[in-house]
């Protein structure tokens, strides 16, 4: 079940390198770096609102069995996030942005992918569908280009869904992706009508965005 808020939240600019921002409010957005990605964290949603990374791993080398969401650092274990209960019973995936194979030959960052910092409600249909093939098609480009960045934006707009156990569903997600000298855009709907879709069809020019956060440089 879901209640519905009208609530509105900012975005706010930070550097990729800077670790930690947090006036001390518990409802602050959070920007973090962590050495895998850059984010930018809403504590009121308890969801990313938006990721910026580079493909550093083009064939994955770490398994993710028995890997799971948990805070790996000091900083992240302070910052209001959703958990285990957002994600029970439902059909919201715990939903990699930065994805975990395309840091899997670090150790580090491949574990840093499974901080809930990266983690999105993100529907069954979506998860397991065009975003994972995406996530395969941006490691498939950086077997030819030397630098694949990506942007992602979780939107969320009025009214929002909230599950009663406080989390915010995104409406969608927006994908930026760079390499060479070309880009693609893309928007993908958080719902079932993605659902046997390929990535392709969800490219776009109409729902572009300006990144907020700044993309890190390939290792």
């Amino acid at each position: 079940m879901v209640i519905t808020t009208f609530a509105i939240v900012g975005f706010l600019t930070f550097s990729a390198f800077k670790p930690f921002s947090n006036t001390g409010d518990p409802l602050d957005d959070i920007s973090y770096y962590g050495g895998a990605y850059s984010v930018l964290y809403s504590q009121e949603f308890e969801q990313p609102l938006e990721i910026a990374y580079t493909v550093n791993c083009e064939v994955p080398k770490l398994d993710r069995k028995g890997m799971d969401f948990k805070h790996t650092s000091e900083f992240t274990r302070n910052i209001k996030t959703s958990d285990n209960d957002d994600y029970k019973n439902n059909v919201w995936d715990k939903g990699h942005l930065a994805p975990a194979a395309s840091f899997a030959c670090n150790e580090a960052q491949f574990n840093q992918t499974f901080d809930w910092l990266n983690c999105a409600l993100q529907h069954e249909s979506l998860n397991r569908g065009p975003w994972k093939d995406i996530e395969a098609f941006e490691r498939d480009l950086a077997k030819v280009y030397d630098t694949v960045h990506v942007t992602i934006r979780c939107d969320f707009n009025p009214p929002y869904d909230v599950l009663e156990t406080g989390a915010t569903i995104p409406n969608g997600f927006r994908r930026y992706i760079e390499f060479g000298d070309q880009e693609i855009w893309l928007y993908f709907p958080n719902d079932s009508t993605v659902k046997g879709r390929d990535w392709s069809e969800f490219k776009t020019k109409l729902r572009r965005f300006e990144p907020r956060i700044s993309r890190l440089k390939r290792k």
